[in-house]
């Protein structure tokens, strides 16, 4: 899983230069805080939280999220994997993902 090596390069990222994925990011980085991390579904209840927040659905929903999360736009269902990534991990991807 080289998607877990650090840093990810994003340069090349065409989802992560859509113009709603900066404000889905961000969006996206502040919910992680109050996520139930020990549920195993976590990824349905971060992306029923999100939805609201932002005005896009379908790819334009969950690719930048994957992009951020893995560098790659085909990988790992995130439903499995988000859990054991955990806050800190997908924290610190969404803000490289947004050049923090």
């Amino acid at each position: 899983m080289s998607f877990l090596k650090s840093p990810l390069n994003y340069e090349n990222a065409v989802w992560l230069q859509t113009p709603a994925a900066k404000t889905l990011l961000t969006e996206a980085l502040a919910l992680l805080p109050s996520l139930n991390w020990n549920d195993p579904l976590v990824y349905d209840a971060f992306i029923a939280a999100l939805k609201p927040k932002v005005t896009v659905k379908g790819k334009e929903l969950f690719m930048p999220v994957r992009v951020a999360l893995t560098g790659k736009e085909h990988g790992p269902e995130l439903k499995k994997l988000f859990p054991l990534l955990g806050q800190q991990f997908a924290a610190e991807r969404f803000k490289a993902a947004l050049g923090n």
